[in-house]
């Protein structure tokens, strides 16, 4: 089975590029280093790497495109050139008997790695990231897909990918023969738990609301200005309180006495200043 490796690309201007990119032995693998190494395990034919959404000067003094303005792809490899060295650094790539090469056989490994790498300078986010990617192992014959990048951003990056794949007949193949991996590095004070997913309801079971469509309304504003955005949430969480406090309420009035549920439940709001009454 010949198998195609996705790096998803990192923008240049997230905080700690390094750390979410490349990563350290003491934080483990990085984008560059986990997709890597996954090449390394499937003898990967192919390796692509992104994207082209964003730009920065490269700078290091053993590069010679240092000074130069590099798009995210061309960042990442010329990074990955720079260090490559130091992969051999990683406990997993120890653990995967790299350390016992000879300077000659790390340097022909290396020479080789880098050969498969190609670089994706069009792909302006996740979705066309992974349409290329899927041309360029259509076109090198590949069978087998592995997609590498960060905890928090797997999950849509899978979606993505299947989604991609489904919808173009040339790329089905692709559905089976799929994998997803993930680094050991993420965006700083983020975890898989902050990631909301929104399933299509599907159980018989279960009655309610397919609230998807207004959460793409949502997250469509998000181009708004920022003030105005935050001001929208504003009124989102106001109007959410008011369909909350009834449901708590509903939970603690059995534990009230007669003459309290009698009466009138007053809950006020410590954000909004507003009451509810029921």
């Amino acid at each position: 089975m010949t198998t195609g490796i996705l790096i998803h690309g990192c923008h240049l201007h997230v905080a700690e590029w390094i750390h979410v990119a490349w990563g350290s032995p003491q934080s483990g693998l990085g984008r560059i280093p986990a997709g890597l190494l996954q090449a390394v395990k499937s003898d990967a034919s192919v390796v692509v790497m992104g994207t082209g959404a964003s730009f920065k000067p490269f700078s290091h003094p053993d590069s010679l495109l240092s000074g130069k303005r590099l798009s995210e792809a061309e960042y990442s490899f010329e990074f990955l050139h720079i260090h490559a060295d130091q992969l051999r650094d990683f406990p997993d790539w120890q653990r995967a008997g790299l350390q016992s090469l000879s300077s000659n056989q790390w340097q022909a490994f290396r020479t080789r790695l880098l050969e498969r790498i190609h670089l994706d300078n069009d792909s302006t986010n996740t979705v066309s990231e992974v349409t290329n990617a899927a041309r360029v192992f259509i076109n090198s014959g590949v069978d087998q897909v592995i997609i590498v990048t960060s905890p928090t951003h797997l999950v849509r990056a899978t979606r993505d990918a299947l989604a991609v794949f489904s919808s173009h007949p040339e790329f089905a193949g692709f559905c089976g023969n799929f994998m997803a991996f993930a680094s050991a590095t993420d965006f700083r004070n983020s975890s898989p738990d902050d990631v909301l997913v929104l399933e299509p309801p599907h159980r018989l079971d279960r009655a309610g609301v397919d609230c998807r469509a207004h959460v793409r309304r949502l997250m469509a504003l998000r181009s708004l200005e920022p003030r105005l955005y935050a001001a929208l949430l504003e009124d989102l969480h106001l109007l959410l309180e008011q369909h909350e406090i009834p449901q708590l309420a509903e939970k603690f009035i059995p534990q009230l006495s007669e003459a309290e549920s009698r009466g009138v439940l007053e809950i006020r709001s410590e954000n909004s200043g507003q009451q509810s009454r029921w």
